[in-house]
């Protein structure tokens, strides 16, 4: 999933909520949207990690052949 990917998904969850639905059917999406919004973060946290990580390589001038294959490959 991209960041792209998941801000459709949010924006997806927000136009479920803003819909014409019961009470019930309102709490529910609620609840499911206050999970989405929780794992959204800690993709976007982990996402902003990895970019600093990035930086502050470049900052020092360190080979990219230094960083884990997972940083290289998620910000390419």
């Amino acid at each position: 999933m991209t960041l792209t990917d998941l801000n459709n998904r949010l924006f997806e969850q927000l136009d479920r909520i803003s819909g014409d639905l019961n009470q019930t059917q309102l709490r529910d999406e609620c609840h499911r949207a206050k999970a989405i919004t929780g794992i959204a973060k800690e993709i976007i946290d982990n996402k902003r990690l990895m970019l600093e990580i990035t930086k502050h390589a470049d900052e020092c001038n360190l080979p990219s052949k230094m960083l884990p294959a997972s940083l290289s490959s998620e910000l390419s």
